[in-house]
This record gives structure tokens, sequence and C-alpha cells, in this order.
């Protein structure tokens, strides 16, 4: 047996979870377990059960345990993870075993005590203050793999549990099971829920109470073509569907698909290629992913990556990956139809336990979890985006390394933790439906523990952000949002926040809208250039779809606008801005230290053809030396006008006298608009040309810019 403490307890997910009162009233009645499942002595349960429930009369605030507090104690074969069932405000519990997935030896026992002989006072009470008796649980596992399942079980259904092609008129199901079934405790909560089968049903029960049929509220009204409809049985872990003897129906998905072809649909709409991914635990991820590539991918582009949010969750990861294929077709819609992106877009199929909420990237797990699917949703994100970049450049395609990344309500706690782990990866990201809890120290330590890695707040701070919210949101906190604004404006982020007024948990027309504007600002060319507000950006575009330069990567395509150019360099720009990429050229080198070998051989090669270079003296180019300012101007002038040419006679530049060799190339420039020089009536004719300086060069010189 082990006794829990702090280690395991802590991992509860209501906030409420304090004790009210100090000391217990001597007249109340103490708070009891009314239910439980598996029942109290149940043999033969299934090996594979990972979750106890419990039912209580009161509302129990769960404590705050410390180490020293004995409040529960478990079998070493469940090690247990406390969480409190949202909607019950106290009264269900469920205990899930955290070492899911690895079924328990046949014939063993677990047992679980609540508050047992010797518990602190302060251990697990009514919001009186009064303490609950001690509770022992005990069952057994079934003694044979063979024998019949205790709990009930769905037996058939009317269509077919993943039937295809079911015709959009469909106006009812049936579900049958294994055994006859009570009428649902109230008490015990919700156990139905319906997805894309419309409004409210009608259930109705056969003579025998084996067979449930659902018929819908709108019979009579088509389907969605195409869509995934789910009916979840006892979802929430409710103990509410029992059979006749108290045994409960495990959580069960049943699914099945419209006619129709909803991926196709959108694949036309969109003009995409829609994949999904398998899992593949030796890349590092457990889940697979879904990928959409649109047909006329623009080259070069960033990933769009939206983490999934099922909004609920469930057992059966079906449910998660059906929201997250529909995920994925809306966004496609948006961000290449709406949004003109040409990006593809990848979105993850993580799961939503009842217990580790991994689709809002919760990092921290239990203790003896034996779960690797669920382990570092954040890294498992990272082996999906490269599988799919390496996917997309093997067909061709460039891809920036850095991805854009866009979440909602808990996928937007994954998207903004993600950004502030890992802000090397983002190009942008965009965030809605709560507050920034960044400006916390208390979230950067945890995170920096919890992740082994420090975190990176200066290159953070550089990242493109657009954080939103309804000022009608749940999650909005006047307060909190000050604190968020006050933070990224003191450390000079690059980030925008945006309360919109009377809007709630949603995104509304106007929210998509600005969305959109912020990811096509962001949408750049070059990876290195992040945002199109750069004042270089549009002449570093312009000179590479002119052919005039390829960057200085290819594939992630960048533009290294802060390096100085070379004088190889400067005559690829030269030649290719004059005569593009074909053209005769000397065969025999000109110079000693350009040989036929060099990648720049027959841009320098027709430089020296053309006149526009002499080199350097001694039969020399120096092709790796720095190209400064005054050389510049000569190459550009002579390229464009040769050596005869007017210019103003007076001096434009108070460093550049007439006396100066460059002076008339370096006249001319100004004359011609393609410089202004450097402020200050200076020109800098020794400085050295950086590559942004460049593309702005070219641009006027040749493109007319």
């Amino acid at each position: 047996m082990k006794i829990m403490g702090k280690g395991l307890i802590t991992w509860i997910l209501v906030a409420a979870f304090l004790i009210p009162f100090a000391c217990s009233r001597a007249d109340a009645a103490p708070p009891q377990v009314i239910a439980t499942n598996p029942p109290n002595g149940a043999v033969g349960v299934r090996p594979d059960i990972d979750t106890i429930q419990v039912l209580l009369d009161k509302p129990i605030p769960w404590p705050s345990i410390s180490p020293e507090s004995k409040c529960l104690s478990v079998s070493d074969n469940w090690p247990a993870i406390v969480v409190p069932v949202i909607g019950f405000d106290g009264l269900l519990y469920h205990f899930e075993r955290m070492n899911r997935g690895v079924d328990l030896p046949l014939g063993s026992q677990v047992h679980l005590t609540i508050n047992p002989p010797g518990a602190s006072s302060d251990c697990v009470r009514d919001e009186e203050g009064t303490l609950l008796p001690t509770f022992e649980l005990n069952f057994t596992i079934r003694q044979n793999p063979d024998d019949p399942p205790l709990e009930p079980q769905v037996v058939s259904t009317d269509p077919p549990r993943g039937a295809t092609g079911v015709s959009p008129d469909l106006s009812s199901v049936s579900i049958t099971f294994s055994k006859p079934m009570n009428d649902p405790d109230p008490r015990l909560g919700s156990w139905f829920l319906s997805v894309g089968w419309g409004p409210p049903s009608v259930l109705t029960w056969s003579a025998d109470r084996k067979t449930l049929t659902v018929t819908r509220g709108d019979a009579g009204t088509p389907l969605t073509p195409g869509r995934a409809v789910m009916f979840i049985l006892n979802w929430g872990l409710s103990m509410r569907l029992q059979d006749t003897g108290g045994d409960v129906l495990q959580e069960y998905a049943y699914y099945f698909t419209i006619e129709g072809d909803q991926k196709t649909f959108y694949e036309n709409l969109s003009n995409v290629s829609i994949l999904k991914i398998p899992e593949n635990p030796a890349k590092g991820f457990y889940w697979p992913y879904y990928l959409s590539i649109p047909k006329s991918l623009q080259d070069p582009t960033a990933l769009f990556v939206e983490p999934n949010n099922s909004g609920l969750p469930a057992l059966d990861h079906i449910f998660h990956d059906v929201t997250a294929a529909e995920l994925l077709y809306s966004r496609t819609a948006w961000v290449n139809v709406n949004w003109n992106l040409k990006a593809p877009i990848l979105v993850p199929t993580f799961p939503r336990s009842y217990g580790v909420y991994t689709q809002a990237l919760s990092l921290q797990l239990p203790q003896n979890c034996n779960c690797p699917e669920l382990e570092r949703p954040d890294l498992q994100m990272i082996a999906m985006i490269e599988d799919a970049k390496e996917r997309l450049r093997s067909m061709g395609r460039i891809i920036d390394d850095k991805v854009f990344m866009n979440g909602f309500s808990a996928s937007c706690s994954f998207t903004g933790g993600f950004s502030l782990i890992h802000p090397e990866f983002i190009k942008a990201a965009a965030c809605g439906g709560g507050v920034p809890s960044d400006y916390d120290p208390e979230r950067i330590s945890d995170l920096e523990a919890l992740t082994g890695k420090q975190i990176d707040l200066q290159t953070y701070f550089k990242v493109p952000l657009y954080l939103y919210v309804g000022d009608q949101d749940g999650n909005y906190d006047a307060d909190l949002w000050l604190l968020a604004e006050q933070f990224y404006e003191s450390a000079g982020a690059n980030a925008q926040l945006v309360l919109y007024p009377g809007v709630g948990h949603t995104i509304t027309g106007e929210m998509y809208a600005d969305l959109g504007d912020f990811f096509q600002r962001h949408n750049t060319i070059f990876s290195d250039m992040e945002t199109v507000g750069y004042w270089a950006y549009p002449y570093a575009v312009a000179i590479y779809h002119a052919g005039i330069t390829g960057g200085c990567s290819a594939n992630p395509l960048k533009y290294c606008p802060g390096e100085p150019v070379t004088r190889e360099q400067m005559a690829a720009f030269i030649i290719k801005a004059k005569f593009g990429q074909t053209f005769p050229f000397t065969a025999t080198p000109h110079f000693a230290d350009v040989p036929a070998t060099n990648f720049f051989f027959k841009y320098i090669q027709k430089m020296k053809d053309e006149g526009i270079t002499v080199g350097i003296g001694g039969g020399l180019y120096g092709p790796g030396e720095p190209v400064t300012r005054e050389q510049m101007a000569a190459f550009i002038i002579k390229a464009k006008f040769g050596e005869i040419f007017s210019f103003t006679a007076t001096p434009h530049f108070a460093d550049v006298p007439a006396t100066n060799i460059f002076f008339k190339y370096i006249q001319k420039m100004k004359d011609e608009g393609i410089t202004v020089g450097i402020g200050g009536g200076l020109y800098g004719p020794s400085h050295s040309v950086l590559r942004e300086q460049m593309a702005v060069f070219l641009a006027k010189a040749f493109l007319g810019m």
C-alpha cells in the first residue's frame, strides 16, 4: 500500500480545493459515499479499468495535502491522480490510474481508503468542516481473461459503429446493450453527448431495457454530407447509465459518417491535398497529425500550426481525431481562401483526458505515470513540425524554419506556452480567448523547472504576438489584462494586445479579419526578415522575384540582410540585374584569384567583359573582399550607363569631394534617386555595403522602385 501526499494529490484541476473552515461542526451530519464504480466488493472487474468513481452525498472540497497528511491510501497497483468532475460541485471524484494502458494482473485486488485511520484532522471533509468517515473500497479483477465482463457492454448499433456512407436523411439510431439498463439516476449527471446530430434528441427504450433508440429533434432536415456523427455514452465518466445490477457502462464512443466526402469538399474548396500522418514514436510524436498542402503553394512559405482543441475530454481518441480533422478543414478555408496565405497547415490530434490537459500544454504528469504518449507535448509538436517540413521539402517546396502558430482557449494556452518555451521556432503567433500569464514570474519559473530549459525572454520579446480576448469572455480579467499590457510594454515586446468590447468566448468575423491581417503582415518571403514592415523588405522581395537574388540560404530561404556584400556577390547582383542568368562570357579566366571553378566565375568574367571592373590590381579581383559604398556606386553606374554620362558638378555630399575618383558615380547615384546618403549630408564612401542596403540600390537602379 502507498500513502499519497502532496506528490500526487496536488494534481487537482479546480482551484477551489481549499478548505474554507478550520474546524468541524460537532452537530453536522458527516458526509457519506453513496455510490462507487466499480461497486464496493465487486469481483470480476475488467483488467483494463483505469478509473475509480466515487459519489458523495455532500460537496467535498478536496484538501491541499501536506506530505505529513495521510488522507488517502491506495494499493501499489493503482498510482492515482484525483480529479474532481466539473459540473458536480464536489460531489463526484475520479481516481484515475496513471499507468493506464497496462492491464492489471488477473485475480489482483485493488484497495482505496479515504481518510484512513490516523489521517490528519485537515483531511477530506465537507464544506462545513465535517470529516468524511473512513471509507474503504475494494474490488477484484477477473480471474480468467475469458470470463464474461461484469460491466454492461454495447453489443450492436444501427448504423454500425464506424459506418460510412450513411444516409443524410437518417432520423434515428439504435444502441443495444448486453444487459437490461436502469433508468439513469439524475444525481449522477449527464450521460449522453452527441456531436453532429442536431438539436436535442428523444430517447426511448425497448421493453426489455436493452435497446436505446435516439431520434433526432429535427428529423427531416438532412444531416451535413460527409460529417462524422458521434455519441458518447456516460460521457464525462458519468456513473448515470448502469445496468439493473448497478454496474456502470464504461464511457463508450459510437460514431459513423454521413454520405458524402467532407475531406474532398474542403480539398476542392481550398485547392489543397489533405493527409493524415500516422504517429511515429521513433521520431518523437505519439499521436497522428493532419496536414493540408495547397496545390498552388507559395514558395517560400511558412507552416501554419494550430493545436487542436476538442472542447471536451473523452477517453476514446476517435473524438479528438474527428474534431482535429474538422478544425483542419475550417482552418484550411480561412487561411488559404479568406486570408490567401497559401500555406500548409498542421493540426495535431492530441488527446484530452480527464486528468491531464494535453491540449492546453499540460507538462506536469503524476508520479509513476508510465505514459510516454502524454509526456512533453511541446517536444512532440516540434517533432511533428520537423516531420511536416521534411515531407514538404522532399516535394521540392521551400519552407521557412519558423512556423505560424494560432490558438484559441485551450489551444491558446498551448500556443502561448509553446511560444514562451520555444520562441526560436515561432515566426508569428496569435492567441485568443484568455488572458496572457507570461508576465507571472512563477509561471516562467515553473516552465523552466518542468522543461529543464531556460526561458529565452530576449528572443521571445522579438516574436510578433497577437493576443486578444472579448471583454465579456469568462476568461477575461481586467486587472490581469492590465498586468499583461504593462509586462509586454515595459519589455519592448513585439506584442499587440487587443480587447474586443461586447464579445464573449468566441471568435467573431472581426476577429478573424484581424487575425488574417496579422498573419499576412508577417508572411514574409525571407525567414530572417521577420515582418513586411522591415524597411528593406519590399526591395529584397522585388529583387528576389526579378531573379537578381536567390537569398543566402535556399531552404529555408534567408536573405542575411545584415551581412556585408562581397565583391563576388556584387558581380552576381549586377550581372543578373542587367543580363539575367543566360549570357555569353569569356571562358579564359581574367583574374588569377577567380578560377573557372569559382561559383561566381561567369558573373565576374562578364563584369570584366563589359568594362564594369578592372579588378583590384596585380591581376586580381579580390572576390571575398567587402564592397565599399563608393565601389558599389561605380559598379551600378557603369553597368547602367557605361563610362560616359552626365552628372551634377556640385558635390551632393560633404564627404565626397570632386577630387574623389568615385565622385562622378556617386553624383549620378544621387541624381538618379538611387541613394540619399547616410544622413547629415554624408554618403559614407568607405563604409561596407550591407545586403539590406544592396537590395534598395538594385531595386531602385534596375527595377525603377
